[in-house]
């Protein structure tokens, strides 16, 4: 899938799309957060470190994983399953001490 199948006309499915797209929304979505009043608050205070860390595991662990999505480089069946089977166990436990650590950090 190159792009250019149908005459040199680009397809609006096309994995490079999405990725502009993910790229575009995480910009942005840091820049707001700088321009926030509150970002010393939000990442250097003391309180809540742990779920902060945690936080920003899981976060990078679903990009990873919306990355691999979009470019998938596989071959075999087998192996894209068992990938996907230890992204989703790997997801539901950062998902999990992400919980608890937010439990016990704000009380």
């Amino acid at each position: 899938m190159n792009g250019d199948d149908n005459n040199g006309k680009l397809h609006l499915y096309e994995p490079v799309y999405s990725m502009y797209g993910l790229q575009i929304f995480s910009s942005l979505l840091i820049f707001a957060l700088f321009l926030s009043r509150k970002v010393f608050d939000l990442f250097f205070n003391a309180r809540g470190r742990s779920h902060r860390i945690c936080g920003a595991t899981h976060l990078c662990w679903l990009s990873l994983g919306a990355i691999s999505v979009i470019q998938p480089r596989y071959d075999n069946d087998y192996f894209w399953k068992t990938k996907c089977l230890l992204y989703d166990i790997v997801l539901g436990i950062l998902g999990m001490v992400t919980t608890v650590t937010a439990a016990r950090d704000f009380p």
